[in-house]
């Protein structure tokens, strides 16, 4: 398989350097490559697990090939994104919250994150291949100024069924239709049970079996230029699985949830460059299976805070899980994030998290400081 697919891309490549050298091409201009790298410090200052400092990190090396500017055939568009994540895990080491306080933490692995082909055709666009569901569904511009994984994808998605999402992606097909200027429709079909990293340490190893089920996925987003955005969804699951009903298991077929997102524009300073966007999330799935049932978010994310700073951002958020069995858990997040030039940005951080609920004991709350570092080249 890993040959497989080294050679699929050069040749590829080799394809592109032959019509590029035909057809005066430039061969920049069909292939794109970036590199980044995203570092977090942090420490747990009181409460959680237990104190302390940690450091984790994500390297990512992305590569898009497009077949239209390369003169194949258009509305063609390969894409590779492999990634390295090292360090800590503090949301499990020294944490214990549920709703996962750094979103880039995974462990030690190298492996692809999204290996997939694109094509279009007039207003509709079919992607197959290994896909993180957080690029196309439920995500939020506002929200991806936090580090708290909830403001990326509502909890009540991801602890509910396997979805791949960051870390562990996995094979599916995503049907997108722009059905007008505002209104798209999304739909999509995943493995239902993405194979471990234990067994799949570089997630190179895809396969179906019929006894996994299926995951299954329909969204609708309706967006008015950049002043407004709301997102409806629903998730689908058909493998078994099994729930905890006081002492006794009782195995359930079926397991679906909903969820919103809605971004507004409230403020916009124009000529002084500043913005001020609030967001809000929910979610819920069904609470005799699922421990975390229902989610909310709110926050503010504020663009422009100083008038010689026009790239730099302010943002506070809360986002709260709603348990089953288990006290509520809350997270409030302030950040600021700081774009020191087109290259580098700094972002201090501060969560307080009450009630931590990721390791089914009571913990004390937990105050978490961080700073983020990011690197694009």
């Amino acid at each position: 398989m890993k040959a497989l697919i080294i050679t699929t891309i050069c040749v590829l490549c080799l394809q592109v350097n032959i019509f590029s050298q035909e057809n005066h091409i430039n061969q920049s201009d069909a292939i794109l490559l970036n590199a980044s790298y995203t570092g977090d410090f942090i420490n747990v200052l009181s409460g959680g697990l237990r104190k302390g400092t940690v450091y984790l990190g994500i390297a990512n090396f992305k590569c898009e090939f497009n077949t239209e500017i390369a003169d194949l055939w258009s509305g063609g568009l390969f894409f590779i994104n492999a990634a390295s994540t090292h360090g800590g895990t503090p949301s499990e080491s020294f944490i214990g919250d549920h709703q996962v306080a750094s979103n880039i933490e995974a462990g030690n692995y190298a492996f692809i994150q999204e290996l997939w082909f694109k094509q279009t055709l007039g207003s509709f666009n079919f992607t197959i291949g290994v896909q993180d569901v957080n690029v196309e569904f439920a995500g939020c511009c506002s929200g991806s100024l936090f580090m708290n994984s909830s403001f990326g994808i509502a909890p009540t998605i991801t602890s509910s069924i396997p979805v791949p999402v960051f870390p562990l992606t996995s094979l599916g097909l995503t049907v997108v239709w722009e059905a007008t200027d505002q209104l798209t429709l999304r739909t999509a079909l995943f493995d239902g049970s993405p194979t471990t990293f234990e067994q799949n340490p570089h997630n190179l190893h895809w396969s179906f079996h019929n006894s996994e089920g299926i995951i299954n996925l329909f969204e609708a987003e309706y967006q008015k230029e950049n002043e407004f955005l709301w997102k409806l969804g629903f998730f689908h699951h058909d493998q078994l699985i099994t729930s905890s009903e006081s002492v006794e298991k009782v195995m359930y077929e079926h397991n679906a949830g909903v969820y919103g997102v809605a971004d507004a524009l409230i403020f916009d300073g124009n000529g002084q460059q500043s913005s001020l966007n609030i967001f809000c999330q929910f979610g819920y799935s069904a609470r005799y299976i699922n421990e975390n049932f229902w989610y909310a978010g709110l926050g503010l994310r504020y663009y422009g805070v100083f008038s010689n700073r026009n790239t730099d951002e302010f943002g506070v958020a809360v986002a709260h899980a709603g348990m089953r069995s288990l006290k509520d858990e809350t997270t409030i997040e302030i950040t600021y994030k700081r774009q020191m030039n087109n290259h580098i940005f700094l972002q201090p951080n501060l969560q307080y998290i009450i009630n931590p609920a990721g390791t089914g004991n009571e913990l004390r709350d937990c105050v978490v400081g961080s700073l983020r570092f990011g690197i694009l080249l």
